[in-house]
């Protein structure tokens, strides 16, 4: 009876311990996220450009947009048109502050399902 109760208690306590890792989340998402990317001359820019990129609360999905592959497209889009407008650029809404023969974008991606989000942010000379 005793080695019963032992045996029990210990299964018990293994069902305790996986009840609690079944319970505890699976870490899935990057708080914050903070870097910077150089895209050298392009389009109608007169030099290279920094962009600065920040996320916050992004699915790990979404990483892929802090990397450099997608600020470069975005960046080089924006110059090779010359606009001055804002617009879509793969996906991030970008918008212009134009003073001069400088424009000042700030480039957004929202997520649909969570509430993550991305931002470029750089300036350029025209």
């Amino acid at each position: 009876m005793r080695r019963n109760l032992i045996a029990l208690g210990a299964a018990g306590a293994l069902l305790a311990v996986t009840a609690a890792g079944i319970a505890a989340p699976a870490p899935n998402a990057v708080n914050t996220y903070s870097g910077s990317c150089v895209v050298t001359k392009a389009g109608k820019m007169k030099g290279a450009v920094t962009v600065a990129i920040t996320g916050s609360n992004l699915a790990s999905s979404f990483l892929d947009l802090t990397g450099c592959t997608t600020p470069v497209t975005v960046v080089r889009r924006i110059a090779r048109t010359g606009a001055q407008m804002p617009f879509n650029a793969n996906g991030m809404q970008c918008t212009p502050s134009i003073s001069g023969s400088t424009g000042k974008w700030r480039c957004v991606f929202q997520a649909a399902d969570t509430p993550g989000k991305v931002t470029y942010t750089f300036t350029y000379k025209y």
